[in-house]
Order: structure tokens, then sequence, then C-alpha cells
């Protein structure tokens, strides 16, 4: 029987615009807004791989193929920082659930991103996040049978679209974090605030997790997964100054 604590957290203070690259059993969560490296796109481009460019080549619109280049640039800088390699020498890699990971280091990390915003988590244990940003015009009503227990769909229709979101997030980190890489299991992910018990012990890696739902901005919802116990969640948001630096 594994256990998996649901809560919401603020994380609107305290929020670092200088970094801090050693985890020291804390998991640290870096909040890029992308328009504030626009300016450095071409420069950006210059730290992805070969089949990371052409990756980026696939996206149909531009502003898609601008964030792809943007977020896996960063991504990459800001893992150099904390390994200690070059940004050049980072290689990327996945399970076979397609959980990423960097050879040749035990941090681990993950990333999502939406609209202007990436977020990227990192920490010793396995850990996942996701952010999405509400659009008022999705109509969510055709998934709750599919990802949602009856009790969650009740909450949702009850409470209405931001309950949604901060419940989709939460499953979504949750898989990420545990690597199970199934979306069939989704239904089965607890995502309703409080402590739950679940028959999934034997999937998981770990018995026990923490998933923390917090707000990131007007419009944005997100939630971050790791093992349990508590970790101390320490947060980043460069300004335009520090990604400058980081991109050159």
């Amino acid at each position: 029987m594994s256990i998996t604590e649901c809560r919401f957290v603020s994380t609107t203070t305290g929020r670092h615009t200088r970094g801090c690259y050693t985890l020291s059993g804390n998991i640290h969560l870096w909040y890029i807004w992308l328009p504030l490296a626009v300016h450095r796109l071409e420069q950006a481009a210059s730290f992805l791989s070969g089949d990371e460019l052409e990756r980026a080549e696939e996206y149909m619109h531009k502003e898609a193929k601008h964030r792809f280049i943007l977020g896996r640039a960063m991504l990459r800088i800001i893992f150099a920082r904390y390994s200690g390699l070059r940004a050049s020498e980072v290689i990327f890699s996945c399970t076979s659930n397609m959980k990423p990971y960097v050879q040749g280091t035990n941090i681990q990390f993950n990333l999502s991103h939406s609209a202007d915003l990436v977020l990227i988590a990192l920490a010793d244990t396995p850990v996942g996040v996701d952010v999405e940003i509400a659009n008022n015009t999705f109509d969510f009503s055709c998934i709750l049978p599919i990802c949602f227990s009856v009790e969650e769909a009740g909450h949702i229709k009850f409470h209405g679209r931001p309950s949604f979101y901060q419940c989709w997030t939460r499953k979504e980190a949750l898989l990420k974090a545990s690597g199970i890489g199934l979306e069939s299991y989704m239904q089965q992910l607890p995502c309703l605030d409080g402590t739950h018990k679940t028959a999934m012990d034997g999937i998981y890696q770990y018995k026990d997790w923490i998933v923390d739902s917090f707000r990131v901005n007007d419009g944005y919802a997100s939630s971050i997964a790791y093992p349990a116990p508590t970790k101390k969640l320490v947060c980043f948001e460069p300004d335009v100054c520090m990604i400058n630096r980081f991109i050159n």
C-alpha cells in the first residue's frame, strides 16, 4: 500500500533571482519566463545538440519552436551548473518508460512548459513537475471519466476549472516523478487534498509520495511530486540580467 499526500503550498515569496547550485537534500525549482530570453534565441540555439535542433525544426509554429529552443538551452545551462559538466557535455537519455535522465550524474530533473513559462526541477531523488496555463475554452468534461475517479470528477464539477487544472497537474507530476510512464494509470493517481492510500506500491519505485501544488502566476497552475518525506522547496526566478549571463 502506497501513501500519497496532496496539498497546496505557497511559493510566491522567497523566489531568488540568483542561483545556488548545491541541492543539499532540497528540491530546486527554476521559473524561466521565456519572453525575458527571446532576445538570446540565436545564442540559445548554439547550446543544443544536433538531435535537439532537428526536433526544433519539426515545430510548425515559430513561437513553439522558439519556446523549445529556449527551454532546452536553459535546461542544459542550469543542469551544467549543478553537475559540473559543460552545457554541451550534458547528454540526455530516457528510460524504457520515457523518463528523462542525464548520463554520468545522479542529479535528477524534470521540465514542464506552458505558454511563456518553463519550470525546471532538480533534486537528489526522483522529481516530477507540471505546469499548465488555464484554457478557458477547453471542455475538460470529456476526460473526467477517463482520467479521474468518480469522487475526483464530482469535486472538479463542483469547484470548476481551477480545480481541474490543479488536479491535472498533480496527476501529471506524480506520473512523471514515479516513472510509471503509463497514462492508463491516471485514474488511479490521487489528486484531491489530503492523504491517500493506493494499491500501487508494486508500480512505484518509492512507496510514499508528496505532491505540492502552488500558484505560479495568474492563469497558471502547477504541481511538483517527489518521494516522502517532505523536502524544502527552494525557488529561483532569474531576471533578465541573470538570463543574459546564462545564455552568453
